[in-house]
């Protein structure tokens, strides 16, 4: 991470000017999410305005993502959550693209000295470095992080169980296979990225023990030309299923199964939309449901911080069609694949089969 420049103090025109330099743009939205489970301590705030009360001012949440919406469809189904509940509550939201990762810690100090946020929202791993530091330097500022955690006082951390459904997705795999070959182009072999790999293998293992699981980093969350050329190196080596972890290169993923006519599998949310001839299922993570349940909760005064964490129970994760199953389904994923995929997901549920997780201490 770039460091930067300490601002405690922030005059209104050098502000306007730092979040023009630091942005890809802003712009309002609404915002939309669901319930998950509290952890921690709750704390909510006297002075946090409702919207239910007649005659209060709105409640004002500003969201600091770490790069363009446009670039992952992480992003995308956040802002979602946001407009839900801008709808539903009344809520003035407004929403910063960082222009890269080395502009988030200005972006989250800038918005901060403004003194005007009920809540300063950001989200991703790379976000927890820099909203720890501008943290410590506001301490009454309220904060919320989307998918890792930050252990501070004044920070509500949003985290998922990515390993029970990479559980899901492997076996997924592992039961459509041909060739008992399947591949993931991931973003970048960091432990966080463990979840997919250990959890791909833990279910591939449970369904297809004879199946070998390939695994490459493209080394970014945007270059969709890297994560093509290595998804059919993959292909090249036999795998006819290769899992799409790349964030905004999964296209490059989709772009080669077109070209090859193999199988893959997206991220985040329902991808096969954008090819249901190739891209069978996704794994799917509830950024949207998660996101409106937190504003939901500031808004209503049920706020707390330290962590709240999503798994399959939860609805924070999952496997898109068995978790809409109106979604239609290619030949490959028969009934009986479908049964089988559904046991192993009432076996987790139940407890009967635990995914552990690779970051526990």
């Amino acid at each position: 991470m770039n460091k930067h420049r300490f601002l405690r103090f922030v005059a209104a025109p050098v502000l306007a000017a730092l979040l023009l330099a630091g942005c890809g743009g802003t712009q309002s939205a609404d915002s939309d999410r669901t319930p998950g489970t509290q952890t921690e301590q709750p704390a909510p705030s006297a002075q946090t305005p409702s919207a239910t009360e007649p005659g209060a001012e709105p409640v004002r949440v500003m969201v600091v993502l770490p790069d363009k919406i446009g670039l992952n469809p992480f992003h995308q189904v956040t802002v979602q959550g946001v407009e839900r509940a801008k709808a539903e509550f009344g809520i003035e939201a407004q929403i910063i693209e960082s222009k890269d990762w080395g502009a988030i810690e200005e972006n989250l100090r800038a918005v901060a000295a403004e003194e005007k946020w009920d809540l300063i929202f950001t989200s991703g791993f790379e976000s927890a470095e820099p909203l720890q530091k501008v943290a410590a330097e506001f301490p009454d500022q309220k904060f919320a992080i989307l998918d890792t955690t930050v252990d501070m006082p004044n920070v509500r951390s949003i985290a998922f169980k990515e390993h029970e459904a990479a559980f899901l997705l492997g076996a997924a795999m592992g039961l459509v296979t041909e060739t008992n070959i399947v591949g993931m182009v991931g973003p970048m072999e960091i432990p966080f990225f463990q979840r997919w790999t250990q959890g791909i293998q833990m279910g591939l293992e449970a369904v297809n023990p004879e199946a070998k699981l390939l695994i490459h980093w493209s080394n970014s969350f945007e270059d969709v030309a890297r994560a093509k050329e290595l998804a059919l190196e993959q292909h090249a080596q036999g795998a006819d299923v290769i899992a799409a972890v790349a964030g905004g290169g999964n296209f490059g993923v989709f772009e080669a199964a077109r070209e090859k006519g193999f199988y893959t599998a997206g991220q985040d949310t329902n991808q096969s939309v954008h090819d249901p001839e190739h891209i069978l299922f996704s794994q799917i993570k509830g950024l949207d449901v998660v996101t409106y349940q937190t504003l939901k909760d500031l808004v209503e005064g049920n706020w707390s911080f330290g962590t709240a964490v999503y798994g399959l129970k939860e609805g924070g994760v999952g496997l898109s069609h068995l978790a809409d199953k109106s979604l239609e389904r290619h030949p490959k994923l028969t009934d009986e694949v479908m049964q089988k995929l559904e046991e192993l997901q009432n076996k987790i549920l139940s407890g009967e089969i635990v995914v552990p997780d690779p970051l526990a201490g």
